[in-house]
């Protein structure tokens, strides 16, 4: 009777481990592993911007459902993809360099990256910055150099290349701005008052880029003063400036 309990146990120990001992992935994405794919996207509208559109949309109501997929292609020729979180109705296309009508292919991807029927929109984008930016631009001349002012309503990040010619007549980029600002305004500096010509292009984080701004300026005259004349000067009730042993005398 002891053994028959003893060959019961061992039977009972024996069937657990080889149950664990079963592969079991526990790695695996989440989701229905059946081959189906998410339904289609349904575009409800778009609002342009500079360069792009908002993108509205209605994602399908599957459960798996991971994220929504925009495919692009920017005017140089560039494949863009663009993903918008399920947990969103909306997402920002940006990049292009016109305002033609540009498709956009929509899908919906599910955890399993099932792929669901793409749909093709068309959008016109807004126009780009970069082109605002350069038809805007207003170039004077400042003491020892150039002022050059422009706006940027969207915000976006341009770069401005500012060249100038050398003694053998070859143009050369003097000055680059980076900047993301609403009212755009930098100086280039270091020129005699004689005139000088000046060429500016606008670009763009998409590789587009303006046509040349071209332009002849005589800077306004100025002269760097002589800074061995200068001295400190205290009125009588004057505190004198001495910051760990930096004193006023040390500007010049």
């Amino acid at each position: 009777m002891k053994k028959r309990i003893l060959y019961y146990i061992w039977m009972a120990c024996a069937a657990v481990l080889l149950h664990s001992c079963e592969d079991v992935e526990t790695h695996k994405p989440y989701g229905d592993d059946s081959g189906h794919a998410p339904g289609t996207v349904q575009v409800t509208s778009y609002e342009q911007i500079p360069g792009g559109v908002t993108l509205k949309f209605t994602a399908p109501t599957d459960e798996d459902l991971l994220y929504i997929k925009i495919k692009y292609t920017l005017d140089n020729g560039k494949e863009m993809e663009a993903r918008a979180s399920l947990y969103t109705d909306e997402t920002t296309i940006e990049g292009f360099g016109n305002t033609n009508p540009k498709k956009l292919v929509i899908s919906a991807v599910n955890k399993m990256e099932k792929e669901g029927e793409a749909i093709i929109t068309e959008i016109v984008p807004g126009k780009p910055a970069y082109l605002t930016a350069i038809e805007e631009i207003e170039v004077n001349p400042t003491f020892g150099g150039i002022y050059i002012h422009t706006t940027n309503g969207g915000r976006n990040y341009l770069i401005f290349d500012v060249s100038t010619k050398d003694s053998k007549g070859n143009w050369n980029v003097e000055h680059t701005e980076y900047t993301s600002v609403k009212n755009i305004g930098f100086t280039l500096r270091g020129f005699s008052a004689e005139p000088h010509d000046f060429k500016v292009r606008v670009r763009d984080l998409y590789d587009n880029q303006s046509e040349e701004y071209l332009t002849t300026l005589t800077p306004l005259y100025e002269e760097k003063l002589d800074l061995t004349k200068f001295k400190t000067f205290y009125l009588a009730n004057d505190i004198k400036m001495d910051n760990a042993g930096h004193t006023l005398e040390s500007l010049f």
